[in-house]
């Protein structure tokens, strides 16, 4: 897990134990998956909390500095990549997680 806090952790946990106990987590155990239905769910939650993080930077911080910032300037070319940054974090998880690596095809 990344650098959660206390309230993160607790609402990842009652995520994870909510995925846990979903169809689509059956399915998937059914499937032959390799690790258990706690290590699938507690991955998946992890991911996507990690995500929302990722979502919130860009909407919150990253997209309306792009915007006080003059397209010329360094600092708008390093607010660009600060936004590549999140978006491969994003891709990352999305690749990486096994209850949704079906989402974006095989390289």
């Amino acid at each position: 897990m990344s650098d959660y806090t206390t309230e993160d952790v607790t609402y990842l946990l009652a995520l994870a134990d909510r995925i846990e106990r979903s169809q689509r987590v059956r399915r998937f155990m059914a499937s032959g998956a390799a690790a258990s239905a706690k290590e699938i769910a507690t991955e998946a939650a992890d991911s996507l909390v990690d995500i929302r993080r990722s979502a919130e930077a860009l909407r919150t911080e990253l997209l309306p500095r792009l915007f006080k910032q003059e397209p010329e300037s360094d600092e708008f070319d390093d607010t660009l990549a600060d936004v590549a940054e999140e978006l491969r974090h994003i891709h990352y998880h999305l690749v990486n997680t096994k209850l949704f690596s079906y989402i974006l095809p095989a390289s």
